[in-house]
């Protein structure tokens, strides 16, 4: 168990065996590092990557928006013990643009908790609400029109509701470790090259 964002989160273990969760790992697919390898020069916007959320497990979106505190890091002279949040899971559909013609669908893909390394570098919360805010350059942008491509939506991240604002914020661990695998910068340079198409509200 390890403390990423104040929250505790077991990680590097096993990943689940339910059937829900069976895909592909983002390490065994062409995702993996896919930013490290294709860094991006000044007034570059290609390639891109748009990624739907298809499943999310459910205590992602808990049912209050205050603060989960029995999953939060032990205050010093607490007597409460620590209770690492449970296995928790998103999965998604990624559609990897190269060119504006050219383009690889990598579906059920899923990460997580389990999934994350010992090693892995963590994102901060303000890194994750810097990416909140993100924008498309005009001149390649979709305006709020939200798709798979080629064109990138206005932002990067969907307006938020309620249920978005849930999702993301409890599972920023794992939103994070998506960002580190992928070899994404965005939240920290203001890459525009990633976006989702949706968060909470799951594709039919």
């Amino acid at each position: 168990m390890v403390s990423i964002n104040a929250a505790n989160i077991i990680i590097d273990g096993p990943h689940p065996s339910d059937s829900r969760w069976q895909g592909k790992l983002i390490s065994q697919t062409s995702l993996y590092h896919f930013f490290d390898s294709h860094p991006r020069g000044p007034g570059e916007n290609w390639p891109r990557i748009a990624i739907r959320i298809d499943d999310y497990s459910e205590t992602l979106v808990p049912a209050n928006s205050g603060i989960e505190m029995q999953y939060m890091s032990q205050m010093p002279g607490s007597s409460q013990p620590n209770v690492a949040r449970p296995v928790e899971c998103i999965k998604f559909t990624a559609v990897i643009w190269k060119t504006q013609k050219q383009s690889e669908r990598i579906e059920n893909v899923v990460h997580c908790n389990a999934d994350i390394r010992m090693n892995e570098a963590t994102l901060s919360v303000g890194a994750l609400t810097n990416y909140a805010s993100l924008m498309s350059p005009a001149s390649v942008s979709s305006g709020q029109v939200r798709t798979f491509g080629p064109k990138s939506p206005s932002k990067l991240l969907p307006d938020y509701t309620q249920q978005d604002n849930r999702l993301y914020t409890t599972g920023r661990y794992l939103f994070g470790s998506l960002f580190t695998q992928l070899g994404y910068r965005g939240p920290l340079d203001g890459d525009p090259r990633l976006w989702f198409i949706n968060l909470a509200q799951k594709s039919n």
